[in-house]
């Protein structure tokens, strides 16, 4: 094999391996270890060394050169003899990889080498055998593969498509190597400008990547076989069962490590239940229908996109009818579900029927969110009964209020964000099923003293503070100590 075939293969820490049967090449005297005087002849021009068959990576030196093993300076560099006749990884042991100068055809003229333990983070993108893009070649062994035509990775390489200028025009959606991502400017720039997608529908389609999202295989049945290893959407789980049921069933990885290594760019994912649960340029996502509920964060699309192509309208979680899924996200409104809002504002037809004392749920009466009990919910709108009143101020956000609308209590709303829970004098702060009205909260205050505890249990340095607070002064002087 030629060196440009080997090039840029394994490094890192070698192990002895007694795998018998295997042909064995002579361990040579230019085997003694990094620094000695013929363990690799230097490539001026990119100061990367020749080892045997292999070029080390920038800043490695040549370890065995007869298995053309790099390793970084000052590393022991035991003497180890290599396997010549692999044609995959599986001819090799759990802890190698198969090396060869081309992806597996079956023809057994490649080296067991041991799979590297840690990698630099040099940034020179290959695309292994196994059709995942890799930072660099030592991250594909390191995943046991080792480069393959680059044609293998074009669907999983990152667009070169970005918007350039201020302008708030939606450009379309690009893949950016890791999801499907808008763009916006006055015009796009890069090569890739030509093959933008028109909706991220469109592009998730087109790009079958390893993506952050979940992976549809699950093991069926009491059997102990292990039927592969996927990505649930937070780690690599390991199925067990007599078959594997589900459409990616024939995308598992063979050992978690495999499958960590295709995911390792997918970082703990956030949840939130609102955007003020999210980090600056980004918002709360919540899965289609599901308003109110537990979501992710994302980067927060650019405003103003327009839907491609006409379609039935969607009906966002604001109460807001949009022209489809996009158009919603770009406004920063989650999706309710397919066609135009009927009237959110309106009275929910739900209420509680019977002598039960059971909480029912949560219903919008035109005004607030108020909570219904009973024996069992009756009305058109039953199906729509929310369980947490955060979930039905949500699916309400954008229906208005009329002044003084009820809140407190067990059947009363929550005030909006500018406004406070007034309740009357002496009502211990809701107490007793006491409720209030919603009051518009003081913009300024002076800077007279005169403390009073708030229904949040501080102490404030006046009334028009505590209502500035967003609390209800629940006795004048200071707040007895916890």
């Amino acid at each position: 094999m030629n060196s440009s075939a080997y090039a840029r293969l394994g490094f890192g820490l070698v192990f002895i391996f007694a795998l018998g049967g295997c042909q064995r090449v002579h361990v040579g005297t230019d085997d003694a270890g990094p620094g000695g005087s013929d363990a690799g002849a230097r490539d001026a021009g990119n100061m990367r060394e020749q080892c045997g068959p292999t070029l080390c990576e920038v800043g490695q030196v040549c370890c065995n050169a007869s298995c053309g093993i790099c390793t970084a300076p000052g590393l022991a560099c035991p003497s180890i003899a290599c396997t010549t006749d692999c044609a995959s990884n599986a001819d090799c042991a759990p802890t190698e990889y198969c090396a060869l100068a081309r992806c597996p055809d079956g023809v057994p003229d490649g080296t067991c080498l041991p799979r590297p333990e840690a990698c630099p983070d040099n940034i020179e993108p290959i695309c292994g055998c196994d059709g995942v893009a890799y930072t660099n070649a030592c991250e594909g062994q390191r995943a046991g593969t080792v480069a393959g035509p680059r044609s293998e990775c074009g669907s999983c390489a990152a667009m070169d498509a970005r918007g350039d200028g201020d302008c708030a025009a939606i450009l379309g959606v690009v893949w950016n190597g890791v999801q499907c991502t808008m763009i916006g400017g006055c015009s796009c720039v890069g090569a890739d400008c030509g093959d933008v997608y028109a909706s991220v529908t469109e592009c998730e389609g087109a790009r079958l990547c390893h993506s952050c999202e979940a992976q549809d295989a699950v093991g069926e049945g009491f059997c102990d076989a292990v039927v592969g290893v996927f990505w649930d959407g937070n780690a690599c789980v390991t199925q067990s069962g007599c078959s594997c049921v589900g459409a990616d069933c024939d995308r598992g990885w063979a050992t978690p490590t495999d499958c960590e290594i295709a995911h390792r760019h997918c970082g703990p994912t956030p949840t939130c239940t609102s955007s003020a649960d999210c980090a600056p340029g980004e918002w709360c996502v919540t899965p289609r229908g599901e308003c109110g509920g537990v979501g992710t964060c994302e980067g927060t699309p650019p405003p103003g996109w327009s839907c491609p192509d006409p379609g039935p309208p969607v009906c966002g979680c604001d109460g807001v009818t949009y022209g489809c899924d996009e158009h919603a996200h770009s406004l920063g409104a989650n999706v309710a579900g397919d066609g135009a809002c009927s009237a959110p504002c309106a009275a929910m037809d739900a209420t509680g029927s019977g002598a039960c004392l059971l909480a029912l749920g949560f219903v919008w009466d035109g005004t607030a969110c108020v909570g219904i009990g009973g024996c069992e919910c009756v009305g058109r709108d039953c199906g729509d009964v929310t369980t947490d009143e955060a979930a039905c101020l949500a699916a309400h956000a954008g229906c208005e209020r009329p002044p003084g609308a009820i809140c407190g209590g067990l059947a009363g709303g929550v005030c909006r964000p500018d406004e406070f829970c007034d309740y009357p004098d002496g009502s211990f702060c809701g107490g007793a099923d006491e409720t209030g009205v919603c009051t518009t909260r003081p913009m300024a205050c002076t800077f007279e003293v005169v403390p009073v505890c708030g229904c949040d249990g501080a102490t404030h340095d006046n009334a028009c503070f505590a209502n500035m607070a967003g609390v209800d002064v629940a006795s004048m002087g200071t707040c007895a100590s916890p």
